[in-house]
């Protein structure tokens, strides 16, 4: 009786996480078609405060019978509307000022990421005193350093034996008892790594009226935050054990991945570090380098304001989607399916496992999530389908690669960039310019 019912366990878990995939996948394809499908209309003319444009009508809010409205068509004032629009109130807002609402947007993301972060430590805490862990060897596991950093040695062999006890729970299989690691894993790590996403890549476009990102000035002060929790990571020796209690809910969550041994809190500082660089990178590459192909693209194929910002808003969600939901996915899928397994090695000389399996669910999601992304928000499979499908291969192409190559830690930037790189190279295609 006792094995029929660890065996239930064990396919239940299987099925709970292709139901949290599916959970994840419809929340990023409703968001992304929600932002991009937004309406958004002009402030009146005394709220733009564009001191220096050149060759605009400074009036035409006034050129067309009095109307103190915007006209969505470009030509409707002057030659110069979109450009107009876009240097006051869009894209092309002075990289040194801080939108209004950028301090309510990042408060709401912090305390957003700390509910979650909070959430997800209790829960997987609850998982494992399931699996017959107590307090201290649970502490061992979320709180303690592991022997990061060649300190707290005892802390090290603690956890080795206790990832020894959840290897042979139950006595059942190694491989079932890793399979239900990678599963807890994978809920603790990638449903962090997902809200943390959503709020990057979303969260400006609902806040921000309709921008994407905040200036290059509210970049720098996000990814900087960034980097003071990666900091608190990497000096994670230092924190007194009595205060650990209170701090690791708030700061780790379930990042700290029971299957990266030792090196966890290496790994976690990493990917914060690398994502300071990924914000940086990403953000100034789409503000200085994409937008303007990105407007010649959408000034020769489109006559309305809003369909040119859309298409700004569809950029900046498929340079994401690799990483918010392809490499999520294929997490999953590794963890639940993942057969054939490969090593890749970390900056501290750990080996860490991944999967053709969870590889090929990075491909197949990676092009679900920017099909329904280009389908439902922009009509490129209309206009230019053979070229709009070989720029979601190429994007679901780069991401499985990278995912595969990239050093622990470092895909999340390198996948990123290498999306921003393939859109940018195609909008040359379709411009004509290559």
């Amino acid at each position: 009786m006792g094995l029929k019912l660890t065996s239930n366990i064990y396919y239940m878990i299987k099925w709970v996480g292709a139901f949290l995939l599916i959970i994840m996948l419809g929340i990023s394809c409703l968001l992304q078609i929600f932002i991009v499908n937004q309406k958004y209309t002009c402030e009146p003319l005394k709220n733009i405060n564009c001191t220096i444009v050149h060759h605009n009508c400074e009036y035409f809010f006034d050129t067309l019978d009095g109307r103190s409205s915007c006209c969505p068509n470009i030509g409707c004032f002057c030659d110069d509307y979109t450009q107009y629009n876009f240097h006051c109130n869009f894209m092309y807002a002075d990289n040194s000022d801080f939108d209004r609402n950028f301090p309510i947007t990042v408060f709401i993301g912090f305390m957003l990421t700390i509910a979650t972060t909070s959430s997800i430590f209790y829960t997987r805490r609850f998982f494992l005193s399931r699996m017959g862990l107590t307090k201290q060897e649970l502490l061992s596991i979320d709180t303690d350093t592991r022997g990061f950093r060649d300190k707290f040695p005892e802390e090290k062999a603690l956890f080795l034996s206790v990832r020894e006890k959840l290897l042979h729970y139950n006595d059942e299989s190694i491989e079932k008892n890793k399979i239900r690691i990678r599963a807890i894993d994978f809920f603790g790590r990638k449903s962090l790594h997902f809200v943390s996403m959503i709020i990057f890549t979303y969260f400006p476009t609902i806040f921000l009226d309709g921008s994407p990102l905040p200036t290059y000035s509210g970049i720098a002060i996000y990814s900087f935050m960034e980097f003071l929790c990666g900091l608190l990571v990497w000096n994670w020796i230092y924190m007194p054990k009595n205060k650990r209690k209170y701090i690791a809910p708030m700061l780790l969550g379930g990042h700290n991945r029971i299957q990266d041994g030792y090196a966890s809190l290496m790994n976690v500082s990493t990917a914060l570090f690398t994502g300071v660089i990924r914000t940086l990178t990403t953000a100034g590459f789409y503000l200085f380098v994409q937008k303007d192909l990105l407007l010649s693209f959408g000034k020769n194929n489109y006559h309305d304001y809003n369909l040119i910002k859309r298409i700004f808003l569809l950029v900046w969600v498929l340079n994401n989607n690799g990483v918010s939901f392809g490499d999520t996915a294929g997490e999953g899928i590794g963890a639940f399916l993942g057969k054939h397994r490969f090593k890749v090695r970390g900056f501290s000389g750990q080996e860490n496992e991944r999967s053709i399996e969870g590889c090929l669910g990075v491909f197949f999601f990676t092009g679900i999530s920017d099909v329904t992304s280009i389908f439902f928000c922009s009509n490129l499979f209309d206009i230019y389908t053979f070229e709009t499908i070989m720029l979601v291969f190429l994007l679901s192409v780069a991401t499985m690669f990278f995912e595969m190559v990239s050093f622990k830690g470092t895909d999340n930037f390198i996948i990123c960039f290498s999306n921003e790189i393939i859109i940018y190279i195609w909008l040359l295609w379709i411009n004509d310019d290559i």
